[in-house]
């Protein structure tokens, strides 16, 4: 007896899932044992990172979590660079070079040059677009791609070179 398309596909998701829930689990469990070595050495007048953590939010609780906010802004940032560098990767054949920018504000603009600019190769970086713009993250993570030609790179304010790979995504420090 052989399994549908659809019953493979929950039977993935289910064990995808049953992954998630497992390294989170684990995740949650180290966590609690880290926190509760601290509260001993605490007790015992030693102070590690999480205590002096405490201590800083304790006495200035708005910049501690003005602080954690903007590392949880920098992961997205960097989660999303990565989702677009994936992309940029599947597109490979039709890009000469990719620069990212780094405006102000929490959104990622890339500046783009085709090795042939026609509207065919730019369809997909649209289609890429279209489809971002739908999900909610969307609105407070803007990504911007920026067609540019061959001429204008030395005139743009580039401060990464996105590399293309065939696995996982790189990155080459600043231009």
């Amino acid at each position: 007896m052989s399994l549908s398309v659809s019953n493979k596909k929950n039977i993935e998701n289910e064990e995808k899932i049953d992954q998630l829930f497992v390294g989170i689990k684990n995740h949650l469990d180290e966590a609690v044992n880290s926190i509760s070595k601290s509260h001993t050495y605490f007790k015992v007048g030693i102070e590690d990172d999480f205590v002096n953590y405490l201590n800083q939010y304790v006495a200035n609780p708005l910049t501690t979590v003005s602080l954690n906010f903007d590392g949880h802004i920098n992961a997205i940032s960097s989660l999303l660079e990565g989702f677009s560098q994936g992309f940029f990767n599947t597109q490979k054949e039709n890009i000469l070079k990719i620069f990212k920018s780094n405006p102000k504000g929490n959104f990622l603009h890339f500046y783009i040059i085709l090795k042939e600019d026609t509207l065919k190769n730019r369809r997909p970086f649209f289609t890429f677009l279209n489809k971002y713009d739908k999900e909610i993250i969307s609105k407070q993570f803007p990504i911007m791609f920026e067609f540019i030609s061959p001429k204008k790179e030395d005139e743009v304010k580039k401060d990464k070179t996105i590399i293309l790979t065939n696995g996982n995504p790189s990155k080459k420090g600043k231009v």
